[in-house]
C-alpha cells in the first residue's frame, strides 16, 4: 500500500513539473515586438503591455522561486522515503504557489487586453486559438 502511494505521489511530481514550467510565454521570450507588431500596438498600448509584463515579471519571480524550492523539497522527500503526508503536503502547496502564478499571468493578461480596440481583441483572439498547450506554446508544425 505504501509503495502504491509513493508511486502515485511520483507520478503526480512527475505530471506537476510539467506544468510547474510556465515561465515566461513564448512571446515574452522569441522576438520582443512580435506579437505587438502582429497586433500593431501604438506606443501607448506598447507602454501597457510592457509596464503589464514587468508587473508581472516582478510578482512572479518569488513565486517561481518558492514553487521551485517547494518542489525540490518534494524530490528530495521522495528519495530519502519521507512521510507520503507531508509529500502530499508540500505538493499541495506548490499547486497553491503555482495558483498564485496563474493568477498573477490572468492580471496581466486583463491588464493588456484592457487596452486593446476591438479589432486588436478579435486578432488576439485568433493568436490564442492558434496557441496550443496549457501554458501557450505554439503547436510545432510537422513536415
Amino acid at each position: 500500500m505504501k509503495r502504491i502511494l509513493i508511486l502515485i505521489i511520483i507520478t503526480l511530481v512527475a505530471a506537476l513539473s510539467v506544468f510547474a514550467a510556465e515561465g515566461p510565454r513564448r512571446e515574452e521570450r522569441g522576438e520582443r515586438g512580435e506579437l505587438g507588431q502582429y497586433l500593431q500596438l501604438t506606443a501607448e498600448q506598447r507602454a501597457a503591455w510592457d509596464g503589464a509584463r514587468a508587473e508581472f515579471r516582478t510578482t512572479a519571480q518569488p513565486l517561481f522561486q518558492k514553487e521551485g524550492a517547494l518542489m525540490e523539497q518534494v524530490e528530495a522527500s521522495l528519495k530519502s522515503k519521507s512521510d507520503a503526508c507531508s509529500i502530499g503536503n508540500t505538493m499541495l502547496a506548490a499547486q497553491a504557489v503555482r495558483d498564485q502564478i496563474h493568477a498573477a499571468r490572468e492580471a496581466q493578461t486583463q491588464k493588456q487586453l484592457s487596452v486593446l480596440t476591438p479589432e486588436q481583441k478579435t486578432k488576439f483572439d485568433a493568436f490564442v486559438a492558434a496557441r496550443g498547450g496549457p501554458e501557450g506554446e505554439m503547436k510545432m508544425r510537422r513536415q
